[in-house]
């Protein structure tokens, strides 16, 4: 199963929020940093996207991608060791 980055940018904190956050949630996702969270998924980011933007007011952003093997951080250490278990979880299955 691939890891996903998923940015938000809302236009207005509110009941969009709270709905794509419930989605998010119900997928086991982590809450990175404000708006940016990671998800384990199967399938492409598209089927990502989709799922969650149906949610999401028309001046509202959704950015998805796949996070690789090559990645850095500084000072986000919770959210680094998820990426780390979730990479060597992928190893062990």
């Amino acid at each position: 199963m691939a890891v996903y980055l998923v940015i938000l940018d809302l236009d207005r904190i509110g009941r969009n929020y709270t709905l794509v956050r419930k989605k998010l949630v119900a997928l086991d996702a982590l809450q990175a940093q404000g708006a940016v969270w990671f998800v384990k998924h199967e399938g492409p980011a598209r089927d990502l996207r989709d799922h969650l933007q149906d949610c999401l007011g028309n001046n509202d952003r959704l950015f998805v991608s796949l996070i690789n093997s090559d990645w850095s951080s500084f000072n986000m250490t919770p959210s680094s060791r998820w990426l780390r278990d979730q990479a060597s979880s992928d190893t062990a299955e």
